[in-house]
């Protein structure tokens, strides 16, 4: 939650500043330099108002000397080397025939980046199936770097635990069961060290089920899903 909401001031921060193509920089005795907007200026007192909405006001004797310049922004880009964080919220589209024809699914992946077209890590998430369950699993990801998006084919493969039972009274024990999903998407930045990337993708899941009613007695059942998987996220490297 922390990365979230430093990604989203960050967008906050950056998004203003790319727009303004000169700024007034103000040069404090200390050292500082404080960029933005001057909203007061008298012979006393000087009030700076910067892009990410933060205000800043000084004396007069506090300042060194006050300049317009070329706002300075850091440029939009991708890493490309070394540890990615892939969080993605999204829903697993079935048949309409299903109790749960799209269930919410939230998931994280770490990641790392070896060269500009290779990346190795893990996933772990939060998803509603038949009952609400935790994959956990490898993830590989393809890289096509496009000018200054990418490109990705990714695939995950590992286990779904049950972290509770369906409301089917015969289940007596559900064990979750393994889950593959291979997808196609695209990285947008938005700044240094973030971007937002959209997928498109296909989910099987299996789960495994121990029953027991009075006329089968106990036995067992494996329920399995072919999903379309829609997925929106925050990748921070």
């Amino acid at each position: 939650m922390k990365r979230i909401l430093a990604l989203l001031l960050t967008l906050a921060c950056f998004l203003p500043a790319s727009a303004q193509k000169n700024c007034d920089a103000v040069y404090v005795n200390n050292g500082s330099i404080i960029r933005g907007r001057i909203t007061e200026q008298n012979d006393t007192l000087v009030r700076i108002l910067t892009a990410c909405g933060s205000e800043f006001a000084f004396r007069k004797n506090e300042i060194l000397r006050i300049a317009v310049e070329k706002c300075i922004t850091a440029k939009a880009r991708i890493s490309r080397k070394g540890y990615m964080n892939f969080t993605s919220m999204g829903v697993l589209i079935g048949s309409t025939e299903n109790d749960k024809s799209a269930p919410f699914s939230v998931l994280m992946e770490h990641n790392y980046r070896f060269n500009k077209n290779f990346a190795l890590g893990g996933v772990i998430g939060f998803e509603q199936l038949n009952e609400s369950v935790m994959p956990l699993g490898a993830n590989l990801k393809l890289f096509l770097p496009a000018g200054n998006t990418d490109l990705y084919f990714g695939s995950t493969a590992g286990y779904s635990f049950s972290l509770g039972k369906p409301e089917d009274i015969a289940v007596e024990k559900a064990n979750g069961g393994f889950m593959f999903s291979t997808e196609i998407g695209i990285i947008i930045p938005v700044s240094v060290g973030s971007a937002i990337s959209i997928a498109i993708g296909y989910r099987y899941n299996e789960l495994h089920y121990d029953l027991n009613n009075w006329y089968m007695g106990d036995y067992k059942q494996n329920n399995t899903y072919n999903r379309l998987m829609l997925r929106f996220g925050i990748t921070i490297f």
